[in-house]
């Protein structure tokens, strides 16, 4: 989760720089190598977004996932905005 203001009415992505996180560990003697993919983003109000995933195995782990949150505000909030 990811807890930041966010401007209502803005549209919000995430540009992913490590969307898969590796894991290693033991498991019962066995050597586990556990890919955590990230799957989707869900924007929680103007309190900042989730980054969802999951992984092949039933593991509760700890993604170490990395990205950067962009906003673009809507035209309203400047009266300027992006054209597309």
């Amino acid at each position: 989760q990811v807890n930041t203001p966010l401007t209502s009415g803005s549209t919000v992505f995430v540009l992913p720089t490590r969307p898969v996180d590796v894991q290693e560990f033991a498991d019962n003697q066995t050597w586990i190598v556990l890919p955590i993919y990230m799957t989707s983003v869900t924007r929680n109000g103007d309190n900042g977004v989730t980054v969802n995933g999951t992984n092949r195995g039933n593991y509760q782990r700890i993604p170490n996932w990395a990205g950067t949150v962009f906003e673009i505000l809507p035209a309203a909030t400047y009266n300027e905005g992006l054209l597309v």
